[in-house]
């Protein structure tokens, strides 16, 4: 099939027979436009508004019926500028993004692997859906004391996860106070406690069911999400170990 020169430009197709009719014609209404193209009225005004957007036409003022006409040409090569510009702030973006997309391909597709999500908006994106899709019975914590970066967000996260009926065992460090009803609603959570001098988790460690999620509340803040059934079950066996021993 034929493409107009236009369309290599950027036009679409519609938009490059829009133009060539204009460029023929000089002036023209859209009933005029819509008559001679076989396009609608409608699809007339928003084709020649998107011409005008690009700066590639305009509606002549002062006129009761309304009018358009194309401007000078070279403004052709203004919007080519800038489509060239365009693609290369979205080939900037997309390598930007790419991690962030394919990350969220792999989890949402049940491919396992490994994703990594930056940042504190990161962990935030993780523990509001990512890591509990599909809802998991139960979750097993090693708790980190560094997640104070995040308490408000994390008691929010904490009742909404009771709300679902998800359970949770927690092991943390002697000495740190961990909320065991929240709002007046008896949270659905065991703790238990070891040793402080012992314990030195500045990241904090949840599994639940494959997923194994380590959240970084350090310089570095971020994180990691490991979709493994034999990796979850590793963690999960030296969750129960400790478990067993602590009180």
């Amino acid at each position: 099939m034929h493409k107009d020169p236009l369309e290599k430009v950027g036009l679409s197709k519609n938009e490059a027979l829009v133009y060539n009719i204009l460029l023929e014609r000089g002036e023209l209404t859209p009933s005029q436009i819509a008559l001679l193209t076989g396009l609608t009225r409608e699809n007339t005004y928003n084709i020649a508004g998107e011409l005008i957007e690009k700066g590639l036409a305009e509606k002549i003022p002062n006129r009761k019926i309304i009018t358009y006409r194309l401007l000078d040409p070279t403004n052709l090569r203004a919007f080519l500028e800038t489509q060239k510009l365009k693609v290369e702030t979205g080939e900037k973006v997309l390598n930007d993004l790419y991690p962030e997309l394919s990350n969220l391909y792999k989890l949402s597709s049940s491919k396992g692997g490994i994703a990594y999500f930056k940042g504190i908006e990161g962990i935030k994106y993780v523990f509001s859906g990512t890591f509990f899709d599909p809802k998991p019975a139960e979750i097993l914590v090693f708790r980190s004391p560094e997640d104070k970066v995040l308490e408000d967000f994390l008691l929010e996260h904490i009742l909404d996860q009771t709300k679902k009926g998800i359970k949770s065992k927690i092991i943390a460090p002697k000495g740190e106070k961990i909320a065991t009803d929240i709002k007046r609603t008896k949270l659905l959570r065991e703790i238990r406690y070891v040793d402080s001098s012992d314990y030195i988790f500045p990241a904090e460690i949840s599994i639940a069911d494959s997923k194994v999620c380590i959240a970084s509340y350090g310089k570095k803040k971020g994180v990691v999400i490991i979709d493994d059934a034999e990796i979850s079950q590793t963690f999960t066996s030296l969750f129960n170990l400790i478990w067993k021993n602590t009180k």
